[in-house]
């Protein structure tokens, strides 16, 4: 057999086994136990103050193209407010969200449908017309195991992927991302010319946004009756995260508002380690005619119809988390949860938004 040959047949045996031992939850606490114990990957080093940058080993792999734009933000934060703004921006081909499930380039597994609540939004495929062949580099895996990424780690498929569609764009690329939250550092290693904008609502109304209109109440605290309203993978999430971070594990929740709110404030504190822009949702709707030029201009994209952009922006209840709960309940879980990241890290977490 031919060497790359080998090499491949090796590669994907090796890749079997790795991912089919990790589906396995005893095998993945094993391995994240000696993961801890050694310090060298993971969450305890994930909040250091240390210098902020991409890594310079993959500079010489980005081609002349355009700078591509990355906007990244937690499920239900407005992102794809965000990403429909960009949308018909001449000289943008704006990707909505590359890792979803769904693989909008493949027409027999996208559908048709989209949510009712992404007000003024036809479809999320347009841009992937066309582009069946990247059924070949999905990396459908990362959907399930590496939630978190290093700065450093070797994700060849993701790379791949995402560089594919960077040159495949038949204008400036932007990915809008809800699953790159504990990856940033990876891509602003890899893909160290693109610019990274986060976008961070506020966590109680995100939290509201979450249930989608379901009757969960304040009353249900374990996290097992969330499993019927989980839309937004909170519970895979935290199942993941938590082989490294203790304080995430189900026995120490007390209600699932809790989980939402770790991850939301992990996820915020590694946007400030690594996105160049952090965007609040609440500005952004609130005062569009303020923030969208700024946001714009540092983008370097021009924008010839700004009554069309604006019109875009429907509006949106703020402060509607009052209605499912008085706000010292809400404070009550925050501060519960402050403390045990202040006790597991030693220090004042980053990551705060009020």
């Amino acid at each position: 057999m031919p060497t790359r040959l080998l090499r491949r047949a090796i590669r994907k045996a090796l890749q079997k086994l790795i991912f089919s031992t990790l589906r396995h939850p005893d095998a993945r606490e094993e391995i994240f136990a000696l993961i801890r114990e050694s310090s060298e990957v993971g969450f305890a080093n994930a909040f250091p103050c240390s210098t902020k940058g991409a890594q310079s080993r993959s500079a010489e792999r980005e081609s002349a193209t355009p700078p591509p734009i990355f906007v990244t933000g937690r499920f239900r934060s407005g992102s794809t407010l965000l990403w429909n703004l960009f949308r018909d921006i001449a000289g943008l081909t704006a990707y909505y969200e590359p890792l979803n499930e769904r693989r909008w380039f493949d027409p027999r597994a996208r559908g048709e449908h989209t949510d009712r609540s992404h007000l003024a939004v036809e479809d999320y495929w347009r841009e992937y017309e066309g582009l069946e062949s990247l059924c070949s580099v999905f990396p459908s895996r990362l959907n399930e195991v590496a939630i978190s990424l290093a700065d450093d780690a070797i994700a060849a498929e993701l790379y791949a992927y995402i560089a594919r569609l960077i040159a495949f764009a038949p204008k400036r690329a932007l990915l809008q991302f809800n699953r790159m939250d504990f990856r940033l550092g990876w891509l602003a290693a890899n893909f160290p010319s693109g610019k990274l904008v986060h976008l961070v609502r506020n966590p109680r109304d995100q939290w509201i946004s979450i249930l989608h209109g379901d009757n969960f109440t304040t009353s249900n605290q374990h996290l097992s009756s969330f499993k019927e309203v989980d839309h937004f993978y909170l519970l895979r999430w935290g199942k993941e995260l938590a082989l490294t971070l203790p304080f995430l594990r189900e026995q120490e929740i007390e209600h699932p508002y809790q989980l939402h709110y770790y991850i939301w404030r992990l996820s915020l504190a590694e946007a400030e380690r690594h996105s160049h822009r952090i965007l609040s949702f609440e500005e952004l709707v609130r005062t569009p005619e303020k923030v969208l030029p700024e946001l714009t201009e540092w983008c370097d994209v021009e924008i010839a119809d700004w009554e069309n952009l604006y019109q875009k922006i429907k509006p949106v209840s703020i402060g509607k988390s009052a209605e499912y709960a008085d706000s010292s309940w809400f404070k009550r879980h925050e501060e519960r949860c402050d403390r045990r990241l202040r006790e597991h890290f030693q220090r004042p977490v980053s990551g705060v938004y009020r």
